[in-house]
């Protein structure tokens, strides 16, 4: 089946402005998910089990062929009930599909009690 895609919330830019209410995506462990992603945006990762979960982001060569992580991933456990994991992947570089899902950032969940939404600034 295909990835799910994560929910993007704009920032407003003005002062006390914030975003619009939050929609996160509830994670599919199944299928996992993706974002086209833009320089600044911050995937945010909530974990509502009581158990610490597990959420990777799947890296890829750069343009000079290297990959940034020997496993070709980036995992992080987000700590249960209320844990929050933050990635700010800077300018893209490594973690950017390309070929068919070129532009976008392909993101794997442990189990469905994480809540994945990407704010974009």
């Amino acid at each position: 089946m295909p990835r799910v895609a994560i929910a993007v919330q704009q920032l407003k830019r003005g002062v006390g402005d914030g975003m619009t209410t939050s929609a996160p995506t509830v994670g599919d462990p199944a299928n996992d998910h993706f974002w086209f992603y833009q320089v600044g945006d911050l995937l945010i990762v909530r974990n509502i089990n009581a158990g610490s979960q597990t959420v990777d982001v799947l890296a890829v060569n750069d343009p000079q062929g290297r990959n940034p992580l020997a496993s070709g991933k980036s995992t992080k456990s987000v700590p249960g009930t209320t844990g929050v994991v933050v990635f700010d992947l800077g300018n893209g570089s490594g973690w950017i599909q390309g070929g068919a899902d070129a532009g976008q950032v392909f993101v794997d969940v442990g189990h469905a009690d994480l809540l994945l939404e990407v704010l974009r600034r």
